[in-house]
C-alpha cells in the first residue's frame, strides 16, 4: 500500500489519492482508495478474513460508538468527498439511472 502511494506521488498524482493507506476495522485488511481520471473510486486492499477454524470463529459486534473504527481501524473520519453522489449507469438497460430514491435510502452517520 505504501508503494502505491509512493508511485502516485512520484507521478504527481496526489489528487487521485482519496484515502489511505489505512486499515479496515472489520477485516483488519490494509486499504488504499484512489480515483481514476474519470472520478471512479477504486479500492485496493490486502485481503479479507482468514478463518482457519470456523467452529471457534465469532463475529465482531460493533457498538454504535465504535462506528468510526469499522471503516478505519485507526479511527480516521470518512472524507467529505465520500458523501458525493454520482449517477450510476444501468448495466441492464444502459443509460444513466436517476439518483432520486437512492439518496433517501442512504443512512446518516454522524461522527
Amino acid at each position: 500500500m505504501v508503494r502505491i502511494a509512493d508511485i502516485l506521488a512520484s507521478l504527481g498524482m496526489w489528487d487521485s489519492i482519496e484515502r489511505g493507506p489505512g486499515r479496515h476495522g472489520a477485516t483488519r485488511a490494509f486499504y488504499f482508495y484512489i480515483r481514476d481520471p474519470d472520478g471512479i473510486r477504486i479500492e485496493l486492499y490486502t485481503g479479507d478474513y482468514v478463518i482457519l477454524d470456523p467452529d471457534k470463529w465469532k463475529p465482531i459486534e460493533w457498538r454504535f460508538d465504535q462506528a468510526r473504527y469499522r471503516s478505519d481501524f485507526w479511527g480516521r473520519p470518512i472524507p467529505d468527498r465520500w458523501k458525493e453522489i454520482k449517477p450510476v449507469e444501468s448495466i441492464v438497460r444502459g443509460g444513466m439511472k436517476p439518483l432520486e430514491g437512492y439518496t433517501s435510502m442512504m443512512p446518516t452517520i454522524r461522527w
